[in-house]
């Protein structure tokens, strides 16, 4: 069964029935949020308004601007609100973004924000003290980062926006009201808020003022465990009202907020992603479970908000926070306890979390305003509905969209964990994960060909754009999704497969001839369809089809194969367009490991199926120099090593003399030249004989015949991107 792949149950009366908790392994289907972002979009687009080059703040205000003929107002706070969440659903969300709403975001919305001066956008940061309002500033902040992270922007508009930002940040940094004597009368609201814009921001900081806005986030950090610990305190005691309630869960997405690698605020090339610190985990958890309580049975966190009857044009300060707020700092809460855990998935704290979010996103669905009338928009969403009059505004509908869009974000990462659980997979952050293996000593030390470098082609063609993505994720169109690794067997293929996973600090999943067939080559069409189902709901993984040489083996007749032929072309001809599907959506890097070229069907190396082809054999001379250096400076840092005279003599014939040797035959041959040099060399000849006659008899063995290495390096020349595109 797929939760949400079909409308919610519900009782012989009509009501909605609880949303099952998700079981173990099961997949999480949300495709039922489509049709509400869908209307998002066009509740939010429906309430632009051309003149003034701004969203009107909802239909109600518009009308009433209409009939005063005062068109052209602009209103920064509801219009920075609104681009934001649609650049999150541009940036986040492509496949669900309609065509419509992403020609407006390029050719209309950005171009609108970015013609803004300064005092344009700062209308409202500005109180009747004529201080900066910190929401407002945070908003500003959050999506002028949003906005630098659009991959179609302009490097002049960067320039300006980057310049807009920083200002805010500024005065963010430097406002009054968020020095140590004024915090604890932040809300916990303000606090989630400003922290997601300072990380939002961290990447486009001016270095100068990362010290001051990390010592404002450390402040924020500090003021949400107390407000935590004194909320806790009052619940054990009954004395906790929802508002407080719903403050913890403010309080647990502040704690659970982005940081980059090592948790400091520094703008690397690292992907910032949510996580909890370890001494803030069990916090954290203690205040997500009491905000879910507080959750009612309509899936909503109630407020007990005062409605105003004329609430759209009456002046007030009341900070309003709809349950798609909460909702969506819950979401970020569970993303950062399930990255700071390996056994997250299994906590059921947070299997109920997924669920009471999915419980709120079907709110979303009952909760919509439907207008009569022609004018758009006509489905929406509004905070609190006014007396007597149905509105729909534009900030509560951006709201949803976020919210829809974290909870989707979620449901996909318990989805990713639940599908990993189906594989065989190692993990970079394994205990058992050799050192050697990360990437950056391994790019040092691992290089097999300095002539024509293949781990500085995959670091500067995939691994390196990946991580610079603003989303983290390989792309089709700039062909960081796919490798197709050749060349004679024992030459590290696999090795260097999961040493880009290293870097991308990524899973490796596994897949071999056994997963395929494991029931029976009858069914091994029902048993691709399987694997390639679930790799396609994956994300951020990098696929290892090893020795799967038949799955993709040429269609062509062979006299030596013919009556195998029949199944083997069936099978090729079915993993096409499931390769294809898997290399278009652009969701993980997978390696396709071969020792016979030859052999792989022409349609499985064609480009736009295979990013890059790349041969990859037999340590060349500097290579062999390089790991025979290394070997011997640890040798010499052993206490009982006693090195004999003319010892160099025999490395620099034995480096000379191992071409063909793959790395483990080097290591071997290097072992028995260490065991001769006990005995003593007479001269350098002798040392070099003694080096040339080792090598001379275990090449008798090497697992690369001379023709092979002869058609591999033939091959290289012609097909590996290294040799013909290399660096």
């Amino acid at each position: 069964m797929r939760l949400g792949e079909s409308k919610q149950k519900v009782s012989p009366s009509g009501e909605r029935l609880p949303i099952p908790a998700p079981k173990s392994g099961e997949i999480i289907d949300i495709n039922f949020l489509h049709e509400s972002v869908d209307d998002a979009q066009d509740a939010i687009n429906g309430l632009w308004e051309p003149d003034g080059r701004t969203f009107w703040r909802s239909t109600t205000q518009r009308d009433r601007e209409v009939r005063k003929e005062n068109i052209g107002t602009f209103y920064p706070t509801v219009t920075l609100r609104c681009i934001d969440s649609l650049l999150l659903l541009a940036g986040e969300a492509q496949g669900w973004i309609m065509k419509d709403t992403a020609r407006v975001v390029h050719e209309v919305y950005v171009p609108a924000i970015i013609s803004r001066t300064t005092d344009d956008l700062r209308q409202s940061t500005l109180n009747v003290d004529n201080d900066p309002n910190v929401f407002t500033l945070s908003i500003f902040s959050q999506t002028f980062a949003r906005l630098l992270s659009y991959d179609r922007l302009a490097q002049p508009a960067a320039a300006e926006a980057t310049k807009n930002l920083r200002t805010a940040l500024g005065a963010l940094a430097n406002h009054g009201a968020l020095d140590d004597l004024q915090v604890p009368a932040l809300h916990p609201f303000l606090a989630y808020r400003i922290k997601r814009a300072i990380s939002d921001a961290a990447p486009y900081t001016a270095t100068e003022m990362i010290p001051q806005l990390e010592g404002l986030s450390n402040r924020l950090e500090q003021h949400c465990r107390n407000a935590i610990a004194k909320n806790l305190a009052k619940h054990e005691i009954g004395a906790l009202n929802p508002s407080e309630s719903v403050a913890l869960a403010f309080c647990a997405a502040s704690l659970a907020g982005a940081r980059p690698e090592g948790g400091r605020i520094d703008g690397g090339p690292r992907q910032f992603f949510s996580t909890v610190l370890r001494e803030d985990y069990q916090l954290v958890r203690a205040a997500l479970s009491v905000c879910l309580e507080a959750q009612d049975a309509a899936g909503c966190w109630p407020l007990g908000r005062v409605v105003e009857e004329d609430k759209d044009i009456k002046d007030n300060q009341r900070l309003e926070i709809t349950t798609f707020e909460v909702a969506t700092a819950i979401a970020e809460a569970v993303a950062g306890l399930l990255n700071a855990s390996n056994t997250g998935k299994a906590d059921p704290l947070l299997s109920d979390a997924v669920t009471r979010l999915l419980q709120s996103v079907r709110y979303a669905e009952g909760s919509q305003v439907r207008l009569d009338g022609d004018a758009k928009p006509r489905i929406g969403w509004c905070s609190d509905h006014a007396y007597g009059t149905e509105i729909i505004e534009s900030w509560t509908s951006a709201t949803v969209l976020e919210a829809i869009l974290h909870v989707a974000k979620l449901v996909q990462e318990f989805n990713r964990r639940s599908i990993l659980g189906t594989f065989t997979t190692i993990h970079p952050a394994d205990r058992d994960w050799p050192q050697w293996l990360h990437w950056s000593p391994f790019k040092a030390s691992g290089e097999v060909d300095y002539r024509h470098p293949v781990l500085a082609y995959l670091d500067k063609k995939m691994v390196q754009p990946i991580l610079a993505d603003r989303r983290g994720l390989p792309s089709a169109q700039a062909s960081t999704v796919s490798a197709l690794l050749f060349g004679p067997p024992g030459t590290s293929k696999t090795t260097i497969a999961k040493a880009v996973a290293e870097g991308l600090n990524w899973p490796v999943v596994l897949l071999n001839p056994g997963v395929f067939i494991e029931r029976g080559l009858e069914y091994i069409e029902t048993q691709a369809r399987s694997v390639f189902d679930r790799l396609i709901q994956l994300s951020r993984a990098v696929v290892v089809f090893d020795e799967c040489d038949e799955l993709f083996r040429g269609r062509a007749p062979r006299p030596e194969s013919e009556q195998m032929r029949g199944i083997t072309a069936f099978v090729t001809a079915s993993m096409l367009p499931k390769l294809q599907e898997l290399h278009d959506r652009g969701r993980v890097v997978f390696f396709i490991c071969t020792n016979n070229f030859d052999s792989l069907d022409p349609a499985v190396k064609r480009g736009g199926r295979i990013d890059h082809i790349i041969g990859v054999g037999p340590p060349d001379k500097k290579a062999r120099e390089a790991f025979v250096s290394q070997a011997v400076v640890k040798l010499r840092e052993t206490k009982d090593w006693r090195e004999p005279d003319l010892f160099d003599e025999a490395l620099v014939e034995l480096i000379s003399a191992t071409s063909r040797f793959t790395r483990p035959e080097l290591e071997r041959a290097l072992g028995a030249l260490i065991s001769l040099a006990q005995r003593t060399w007479e001269n350098p000849k002798m040392a070099r004989l003694a080096a040339r006659s080792l090598v001379k008899r275990q090449r008798q063995g090497l697992t690369i015949t001379s023709a092979e290495y002869k058609k591999f390096t033939g091959q290289c020349e012609k097909y590996s991107h290294a040799h013909t595109e290399g660096l």
